[in-house]
């Protein structure tokens, strides 16, 4: 990188220009010679000077990197891409796709290597309608989901960009169920095993056991097997997929990187780059929140209420052969209530691997709540942070723990760096980080970057059903839903740190908490008003809904919790559902000749001006903006086949202390919003009218 010169002042400069000065702050200075005393002091600080814009011009890239580290910024590394991968069934039974497939994927750049992340049974059964009635939404099969399998839907949805990790509490009005003539109204209960999609809020998939009295049903006049979905607002559902699971650019490395020779300062190089950058998190649910514990060492400096968790590894190979990697047993291990908290009993504990911040593989656990339980991973690579690194001497394992920097280690800290980019990994010198020493040994993943126009995939493992038998699978559709990316260069990471600077940490004015409410993670929030009231704010939100939308409690949380996060100290902040007034229009209307359907295109008008998400000018309707009898005139008038109007009246209906009446409008309180009534209009044919 081209370092810029910050200053190019020479010393001669600074002494001339100190000199032009003095006449200006010391006229009775007059003596401006090189034997004046002043004068040796000019040029004493003017050396000083020119020996400050010497360093300022030395400022390197590990010292951007420095600085960038004191904003909380850090440059991206390359990040790889992910892809929901569609297979075609034709198989008569069903075929197990495990988590770690591979997958070649024949691209304008070359061959590049996928891996999927989830097991997925594929099943020769179609999805063949969707229908959408009101809160429900139907889907229709061509056949019977195999008895007792995990069925896996991956539902599209229109996800809004998120800045944060969403944490979405779930709304109660959400209800998957099947057809089956087992109870009366022909519908019993789903459960679902997972639901990434958090009810419907974002993109993800749905996971569960195939119902043994599944039965077919007719609607709309199709004889299918039927899954109903209650939502509390209708999702923007883009697609729906059956025998689809997710796959990420990269390839898992198991190898023996070298002995160290235990001389300070030792580097050793990986045979693969780049590194997908990974973290191991683990969260334990506490009621509807999910509270991320820290991964410890060990639990000898732990308290009773800390949550902590430390992992375990157990070796099963051949300690004399240092030319394999031994079989590696992961588990997740808790305190005793003395030295670390145990979760509570009958609390959901979650371990998920992250790339960056999106999730990948996954586990769930139920606590019992006694001490120093012990979960054994089988699914999550139990990799805390980008690779798992160790080193064997003496017939022991030692594990070493990547840090970003040596500025902290002690001299016994088992510490070392990693380059992601290049794969080279740095020791300490016995100072800042302990010498390295024994043969190393490390498991990781690899891959990552753009991979150009997709042109073909196949899968290299081969695949057999529920009975062992060989199945023929191919690939219906390589779908990339998150394109790699390039590492981040360090002018990249500065511009990201000024733009975030700029952004809204903290709410303080109404309009911020507006702001902030609509972008709530993982939530579609339509409208938002907050209003100060009662020493408090009360931020009013509308969720994307039907005439008259009102949130769900637990809607209501996520958005207050969003709201709690960002808020100053000293604010009470409250979440409240909309208060509507209904508003209904009784008119006479003269129409023009041989002119049709005049009074449903007039009722259909003033339905969408009095609609509380589009309408007016196709925003919604203002919060606390009057209702107008001139503005419902001119909206009958621009129906088309209206003569004239012969009479109009309003009438609202609700709370009488959200409105009143002025001179035939209706004034409306700040917080409150407008929905259509009942409207009555009267059409008089043209000749009756004289």
């Amino acid at each position: 990188m081209q370092i810029p010169e910050l200053d190019d002042k020479t010393f001669a400069e600074l002494v001339e220009e100190a000199k032009k000065r003095i006449p200006q702050y010391f006229p009775e200075w007059t003596d401006h010679n090189l034997h004046d005393p002043g004068i040796t002091l000019i040029e004493l600080f003017a050396w000083l000077v020119e020996m400050q814009i010497f360093h300022l011009n030395q400022i390197t890239e590990r010292h951007y990197l420095k600085f960038l580290k004191l904003l909380g910024i850090e440059p991206r590394h390359t990040t790889p891409s992910v892809a929901q991968v569609t297979f075609d069934v034709e198989h008569p039974k069903p075929v197990l796709v495990k988590s770690g497939t591979k997958i070649d994927v024949k691209t304008d750049k070359g061959l590049i290597p996928f891996e999927t992340i989830d097991d997925v049974w594929l099943i020769p059964v179609q999805l063949i309608k969707v229908v959408r009635k009101g809160r429900h939404l139907y889907l229709g099969f061509d056949k019977k989901f195999p008895e007792g399998k995990e069925i896996c839907l991956a539902i599209g949805l229109r996800d809004l960009p998120e800045r944060e990790e969403p944490d979405i509490i779930p709304s109660v009005e959400f209800l998957w169920e099947y057809s089956t003539s087992a109870n009366s109204d022909g519908w019993a209960e789903l459960y679902l095993t997972t639901d990434t999609t958090l009810a419907f809020s974002q993109s993800g998939f749905v996971r569960f056991r195939a119902p043994s009295d599944f039965e077919v049903r007719s609607i709309d006049g199709e004889e299918l097997y039927w899954l109903r979905v209650r939502c509390e607002t209708p999702p923007e559902i883009e697609s729906v997929k059956l025998n689809t699971v997710r796959a990420v650019q990269m390839r898992k490395v198991e190898e023996v990187v070298g002995e160290a020779t235990s001389l300070p300062n030792q580097t050793f190089q990986l045979k693969h780059s780049p590194v997908v950058p990974r973290r191991l998190v683990l969260k334990v649910r506490d009621g509807y929140r999910w509270r991320e514990w820290e991964l410890v060492s060990s639990f000898e400096y732990s308290g009773e209420e800390d949550e902590h968790y430390v992992l375990d590894y157990e070796f099963d190979g051949d300690k004399v052969d240092k030319n394999k990697i031994d079989k590696i047993k992961f588990r997740v291990k808790f305190g005793d209530g003395v030295r670390g908290k145990i979760p509570p009993k009958g609390s959901i504990i979650k371990v998920a691997s992250y790339i960056y911040d999106k999730v990948c593989e996954q586990e769930f656990f139920s606590s019992n709540g006694k001490p120093n339980q012990v979960f054994e991973l089988k699914k999550v690579p139990a990799i805390p942070k980008n690779i798992l690194l160790w080193a064997e001497k003496d017939g022991k394992e030692e594990m070493w723990s990547e840090v970003m920097d040596f500025d902290a280690s002690k001299p016994k800290d088992r510490h070392y760096t990693l380059n992601l980019e290049s794969g080279e990994i740095l020791f300490g010198d016995g100072e800042r980080g302990r010498v390295a020493s024994g043969v190393f040994k490390a498991i990781y993943y690899c891959g990552g970057g753009e991979i150009g126009d997709v042109k073909a995939a196949h899968i290299l493992d081969e695949l057999v059903d529920e009975d062992g038998n060989s199945a023929e699978i191919t690939i219906r559709n390589f779908e990339v839903v998150e394109e790699g990316k390039k590492a981040e260069t360090i002018e990249e990471a500065i511009m990201r740190a000024k733009r975030d600077l700029r952004r809204v940490y903290r709410v303080i004015t109404l309009k911020d908490f507006e702001k902030l409410a609509k972008s709530t993670p993982g939530l579609r929030v339509a409208r938002a008003k907050a209003v100060a009231k009662d020493e408090k704010v009360k931020v009013i939100v509308v969720p994307y809904g039907f005439d008259k939308p009102v949130p769900s409690e637990g809607f209501k949380q996520t958005v207050c919790r969003h709201l709690d996060n960002h808020r100053l100290v000293t604010t009470h902040v409250e979440v409240v559902d909309p208060e509507y007034v209904t508003v209904s229009v009784r008119a006479r209307i003269k129409i023009k000749p041989h002119a049709a359907n005049v009074k449903e295109r007039v009722i259909e008008r003033l339905n969408e001006f009095l609609h509380p998400l589009k309408g007016y000018n196709g925003r919604g309707w203002p919060f606390g903006r009057a209702v107008y009898k001139s503005e419902i005139y001119a909206q009958i008038e621009k129906v088309e086949g209206v003569e004239c109007i012969q009479s109009l009246k309003l009438h609202a209906e609700g709370n009488r202390e959200l409105f009143r009446y002025k001179n035939s409008n209706i004034l409306l309180e700040e917080h409150v919003l407008v929905c259509s009534g009942k409207h009555q209009i009267e059409i008089i044919e043209a000749e009756v009218c004289g």
